[in-house]
């Protein structure tokens, strides 16, 4: 038989830690410093067409129209 040393749970966060609903929601520090020189980076990219894409064989038969049913 074979046995697994249990293991000890974890401690629960901190009371400061957790999340009380209501709190509000996390957001994160982002701001655009220059968008002049963000837009110089994409700017002179060339457009290229994508190919068109191949024909593809009929992969399924044609079906019969459907017609009502004499009752």
């Amino acid at each position: 038989m074979v046995t697994k040393n249990p293991v000890a749970p974890a401690e629960p966060a901190p009371s400061e830690d957790r999340y009380v609903p209501g709190d509000p929601i996390p957001v994160g520090d982002a701001t655009e410093a220059d968008s002049d020189s963000t837009w110089a980076l994409f700017s002179g990219v060339v457009q290229v067409p994508a190919p068109k894409p191949a024909p593809q064989p009929e992969l399924e038969p044609e079906f019969a129209k459907t017609l009502r049913s004499p009752l």
